[in-house]
């Protein structure tokens, strides 16, 4: 369990580097003028594309559980008061 939780995290902290590689070789084989401000460039800006499909998909989570948890507290709220004797 250890392990494959260790490959999942690898994986998921090396798509960024994983994806810069990626616009690097098209980069390369289109021959373009590849600079070393175009290299920091690409790779913040794929880290940063991470980051925000990240808080996109936290943000639906979020809206989820409350939608949930509003529910439950309307559910709780509409029960009847009745006397148990």
């Amino acid at each position: 369990m250890a392990i494959g939780r260790a490959f999942e995290r690898a994986i998921g902290n090396s798509m960024g580097f994983i994806g810069a590689l990626i616009m690097f070789l098209v980069a390369y084989s289109a021959n373009t003028g590849l600079t070393l401000a175009k290299i920091f460039s690409i790779l913040e800006i794929v880290t940063s594309l991470k980051f925000s499909v990240l808080m996109v998909a936290l943000g639906f989570g979020i809206y989820y559980e409350v939608k949930v948890s509003f529910g439950r507290f309307a559910s709780i709220f509409n029960i009847k008061n009745n006397n148990m004797i």
